[in-house]
């Protein structure tokens, strides 16, 4: 949990891989996209767009932004 702790601390809504790299400094694109499966299982994260995951309650600007 205190990788999705520091998550929730970030004042983001909207994450992808390289934000989630940043954020927790991990490598493995493997180990982000595990956390990530676990996260939208457990309803914490949803899938929007490729690659795009965001809270339940998310900024549309900060969205449009990232598929932009």
């Amino acid at each position: 949990m205190k990788f999705l702790d520091k998550i929730l601390s970030s004042w983001k809504t909207v994450f992808t891989y390289d934000d989630i790299n940043i954020l927790l400094g991990i490598e493995n694109k493997e180990t982000i996209k595990s956390y990530l499966s676990r996260w939208v299982k457990s309803w914490i994260f949803k899938s929007i767009y490729k690659w795009i995951y965001v809270f339940d309650k998310y900024d549309i600007f900060e969205l449009s932004m990232k598929i932009k």
